[in-house]
């Protein structure tokens, strides 16, 4: 099931609520919202936005600022009503993991590669986890047992005349498998998934353990890569700057399956002299050489790349146009030399050479 919204002739103060609330009649289930992508559209320039706006006016695809400059706050909620009828009939329960600055842009990433909904339910007045952590049933379809998902949006004052005319296109949609004789649910909104433990080297001195998983999402104008860190249960996590000051997770791909890195996209939290500097930091894209795979300058992510990192999960956005029917991609994350180092590959995250390597990751369209 899902839904498809046009937002248009925002301004900067307007906000608004997107509220959902799945049911599902007589069987516990995993409960996956997810997302086929977004379409930004200039719709042209105004003369305001001609002097802050350099992409040109297409009215068609691709150029808009829109998504990127509505700030969202994400929480499960639960009607305050009988018969809710508008976005004040909700409370929130629990507001979800949302980074500083969260937008419309980064959440639609992430939800291309689909987003697991907790298993809650109601007991005396108490929302607790249901026992398997599925998405509990309902007796019948007028019945809400579950949590609602509820998305408060909001254009900040401060944004510019850059989102004039501009429109936004986006669909949310959301996926039940029975939880009943499935254990280890797989996620419908990923194309390609690859995991990989960690391993502590000997004389580092804060070791933990845990496993990364890669996904990968195709839509018609993005691909999504969403990197999960997934620690044990002793309080150090990988991706946690505040465990491991110098962690970082660089990723290698081959765009044209060509042998050679064609880019890394970085995202280090401690570069002071090549990624730090950039207005994009902690993320940046590394160009290589495509003949030969040899690593060159960091640079900022280009306008219309992405990548947000959310708790212990990293997502990047790239446009389809900059991969190949199929491509190549590998990882070589460390904690600098504090903790555990885990890799999707056999080469260091500098080897521009994936000829070598057997333990890449290989993606296709098909």
């Amino acid at each position: 099931m899902s839904a498809q919204y046009v937002l248009n002739d925002v301004k900067p103060g307007d906000s608004g609520k997107l509220v959902f609330c799945p049911k599902i009649v007589d069987n516990p289930a995993w409960l996956w919202a997810g997302s086929t992508g977004f379409t930004q559209y200039e719709n042209g320039l105004t003369e305001p936005e001609e002097d802050v706006d350099d992409t040109g006016g297409d009215p068609g695809p691709g150029n808009g600022e829109l998504a990127d400059n509505i700030q969202v706050t994400v929480a499960y909620c639960e009607p305050t009503v009988d018969e809710p009828s508008a976005p004040d009939d909700f409370e929130t329960v629990r507001e979800l993991n949302n980074p500083e600055d969260y937008t419309l842009a980064d959440l639609l990433l992430e939800l291309q590669t689909g987003y697991l909904l907790d298993g809650l339910e109601e007991d005396d007045d108490q929302w607790v986890p249901t026992d398997d952590g599925a998405y509990p049933a309902s007796p019948d379809s007028d019945t809400q047992t579950g949590p609602c998902l509820c998305i408060d949006w909001n254009v900040p004052t401060t944004v510019g005349n850059v989102i004039q005319s501009d429109s936004v296109e986006f669909d949310i949609g959301f996926t039940a498998q029975q939880s009943r004789h499935n254990d280890d649910p797989n996620n419908p909104y990923v194309d390609a998934v690859a995991t990989a433990d960690y391993y502590n080297p000997s004389g580092h001195g804060n070791p933990t353990n845990g496993t990364l998983v890669a996904n990968v999402s195709w839509s018609d104008d993005t691909v999504a890569l969403r990197f999960d860190f997934q620690d044990d249960d002793d309080g150090v996590d990988f991706a946690d700057t505040s465990d491991y000051s110098s962690t970082n997770l660089p990723v290698m791909i081959d765009a044209d399956e060509n042998g050679f890195t064609d880019f890394q996209l970085i995202w280090n939290t401690n570069s002071p002299q090549n990624v730090d500097p950039l207005d994009s930091a902690p993320f940046a894209k590394r160009e290589h050489d495509n003949s030969d795979g040899s690593p060159g300058a960091y640079v900022e992510l280009p306008n219309n790349w992405n990548a947000v990192k959310t708790g212990d999960s990293i997502t990047w956005g790239v446009p389809r146009s900059e991969l190949g029917s199929s491509f190549k991609l590998s990882t070589w994350g460390s904690t600098g030399g504090e903790g555990p180092v885990v890799e999707i590959s056999t080469d260091s995250d500098n080897s521009p050479n994936f000829t070598e390597s057997t333990e890449y990751v290989e993606v296709s369209e098909s």
